[in-house]
């Protein structure tokens, strides 16, 4: 897929839904869907999941609690397009997850 089609789009005063629908347009193009409810996050110093939010391929459920906004001037995003051949959808498994995320905490 080319992730082109969602970092044209990643600018001031375009809003996410935009985005969201150009993956799947482009996915659906390749007989592809984006991989369901996957989030690209807001980036902000020394937090790598900040409050606003990109999603792919969101089901009913997740469009309505989901927030569509605006993009804003020096925001920046952490786009991650993942698509599949199949359901494209995320399962969960019994298997318990080894990777480690440390929290910084930093005092003046």
């Amino acid at each position: 897929m080319r992730p082109q089609a969602a970092l044209r789009l990643l600018k001031p005063g375009n809003e996410t839904y935009a985005i969201t629908e150009a993956v799947q347009k482009v996915a659906e193009s390749f007989k592809c869907k984006p991989v369901e409810g996957m989030l690209s996050h807001q980036l902000k110093q020394f937090k790598i999941d900040g409050e606003k939010t990109i999603i792919q391929n969101p089901n009913d459920a997740q469009r309505k609690e989901h927030e569509k906004f605006e993009l804003d001037k020096h925001e920046v995003y952490a786009m991650d397009v993942l698509i599949g051949t199949g359901k494209a959808s995320v399962k969960k498994q019994t298997q318990e997850c080894r990777s480690i995320r440390r929290q910084m905490k930093f005092t003046s």
